[in-house]
């Protein structure tokens, strides 16, 4: 069924109805969003009857109420208006008592209904701020479809404006009475930082004294590593004047060879934000370069600006001191080697008589074949290729004895342990068969190299297999069994493992074994296990013993393998 003329004509009339009463919301929409503009400069009760004349002209209302709290929450003020209509209707008291309601929040439902003298007014509170901690705007009206949704939006939109508004006033009236409180503050400051700025002058001159009075060089920079200070020790000490020791001038007293490693230092240091210190050889005045080190410390300022504070001390007499106390324990190690030699003698002889007997007797055989009326050349050939043989072997055992105990500088090369053990064995072995001694091997197949000095580490490993030998000659009750064994450590180390079955020792005594001069034995210097520690340790490794459970001790000796000794040798170095 088609609709009919007048049903279109009135759904055209409520279209327009509809639009009209949109385009005016829209209108009143704009005329509220431009109300804070309007208040600028304005108090809070010009603000809330401005509010209040606008909303009830675009509204409508019979009446509409501001109730208002001052920033601290407090009641401020309580503004009305109403139409000529509600005045005649509704007595004050009446109305003050609903819009207290309101006010308190005692009514469950929004809107509520209110009957006046037989009028039914519907009132709607709209809370100011996020709980209604500025204030309350109230409106009502005697229409039945009051409100609708645009005017609740739009008591919505006031609402909000009329915080804004209020807030900015609150704001406004806040920064004036700060005005004149930093005005006054600001003219009793003025005399006070004049009075200080005259106080830290003189703190800075008697400063400058106190800095230029210590017997010490200190300096400061700024965050870019430049020079902005040195006190007058540093100048006298360099040579240099201040303006020539400013900004990087000063690198100029630093030893060429150092500056490349000084400045990658400092530049670490600027980059790291902390603290941090090196080492580096300054020239005196009269040309003369000794060690310093260098230590610089970090302070910001109230912006958190990174300068930086530092003093050099003088260590070349401790460094020269150090120098000395490694050559000391070098001699050391090579009167220990001495020492040792001295207990291989007879080993020794029988190592070399045994291979120059054999060449003594090959050399009469071969005579007498070479001799004899029909020269036997054959036997003569093979008995020269002896004589070889027999010339070699006492030209290695010279050669290893030679590399052992000769003074050598340290040279670090990749060592397999269970090879230089070996050899350690081939030069002990006399000594052990005249001491009775049961020798067991255990190495390790998969044993990592590790980075040393070989003949250090042998001299290491020699000692002691010698005091094991030497711990067991009195053994008669049980054998004398000595074992030898490498094996991998769980933390990156290489493990040698050296276990007797000795008169061993006290095991709460058991680093005095290690102690320089300290000795068990009545003919002993004590410096044999010192020394071995001495060495394992500047292969960043570890030397300990242990009493066994049964007869004897167990002397351990624990070096890092290559990789993770050279990342401990760096670590050691910084």
């Amino acid at each position: 069924m088609l609709p009919t003329d007048d049903w279109l004509i009135m759904q055209t009339e409520q279209l327009h109805a509809e639009n009209k009463r949109l385009q005016r919301c829209v209108r009143d929409l704009v005329g509220i969003m431009a109300l804070p503009a309007i208040w600028v400069g304005s108090g809070p009760s010009r603000i809330a009857e401005s509010l209040l004349d606008s909303i009830l002209a675009m509204l409508d209302l019979d009446f509409a109420y501001l109730h208002l709290n001052d920033a601290s929450g407090n009641r401020l003020l309580d503004v009305t208006r109403s139409s000529q209509w509600a005045g005649t209707v509704a007595s004050p008291q009446e109305l003050e008592a609903t819009l207290a309601r309101c006010r308190l929040g005692r009514t469950k439902e929004w809107p509520h209904r209110l009957t006046v003298d037989g009028n039914d007014i519907a009132i709607l509170p709209v809370r100011l701020g996020l709980l209604g901690e500025i204030g309350l705007l109230v409106a009502g009206s005697r229409r039945t479809d009051f409100p609708r949704q645009t005017e609740a939006l739009l008591l919505n939109v006031a609402a909000n404006q009329a915080t804004i508004g209020l807030q900015a006033a609150w704001q406004l009236s806040e920064q004036k009475r700060v005005a004149r409180e930093l005005d006054r503050r600001v003219e009793a400051r003025t005399r006070e930082l004049a009075e200080a700025n005259e106080e830290l002058l003189q703190r800075k001159l008697d400063f400058q004294l106190v800095v230029d009075a210590i017997p010490a060089i200190v300096w400061s920079s700024l965050a870019d590593g430049r020079a902005d200070f040195v006190n007058q020790h540093f100048r006298r000490y360099v040579g240099l004047s201040t303006e020539e020791a400013r900004d990087w001038g000063w690198v100029g007293a630093v030893h060429p060879g150092d500056v490349s490693e000084f400045m990658e230092n400092w530049r670490a240091i600027l980059a790291s934000g902390r603290s941090g210190e090196f080492q580096a050889r300054l020239r005196r005045f009269d040309g003369e370069y000794r060690w310093f080190l260098l230590r610089a410390e970090p302070l910001a300022d109230a912006d958190g600006n990174l300068k930086w504070f530092g003093a050099c001390f003088d260590m070349h007499d401790w460094k020269k001191a150090q120098d000395e106390l490694r050559d000391a324990q070098a001699e050391l190690a090579h009167v220990a080697r001495a020492t040792t030699m001295g207990q291989l003698t007879a080993s020794i002889a029988h190592e070399i008589n045994q291979p120059l007997s054999g060449i003594v007797t090959n050399a009469s055989t071969c005579l007498r074949m070479l001799s004899a009326g029909q020269p036997n050349v054959t036997g003569a050939q093979e008995t020269a290729r002896r004589m070889i043989r027999d010339a070699r072997r006492a030209t290695e055992v010279v050669s290893r004895l030679r590399s052992l105990f000769t003074k050598q500088n340290t040279s670090v090369e990749a060592v397999n342990l269970n090879s230089a053990i070996q050899e350690i064995i081939a030069l002990t072995s006399t000594e052990l068969q005249r001491a009775c001694v049961h020798l067991r091997l255990e190495l390790s197949d998969d044993l990592p190299p590790v980075d040393g000095d070989r003949t250090q580490l042998q001299q290491v490993i020699m000692n002691l297999i010698l005091n094991a030998v030497e711990a067991m000659s009195g053994v008669t009750d049980h054998a004398r069994d000595l074992t030898i064994a490498t094996e991998r450590d769980g933390d990156g180390y290489v493990r040698v493992v050296i276990r007797d079955a000795g008169v061993g020792f006290d095991p709460t005594a058991s680093e005095k074994l290690f102690r320089p001069f300290h000795t068990t034995k009545s003919h002993g210097m004590g410096i044999g296990l010192s020394v071995s520690r001495s060495i394992v340790e500047h292969h960043h490794g570890r030397l300990w013993a242990e009493a066994n459970d049964g007869p004897g001790a167990t002397f351990f000796v624990a070096i890092p393998s290559g990789a993770d000794g050279e990342a401990m040798a760096r670590q050691s170095q910084k």
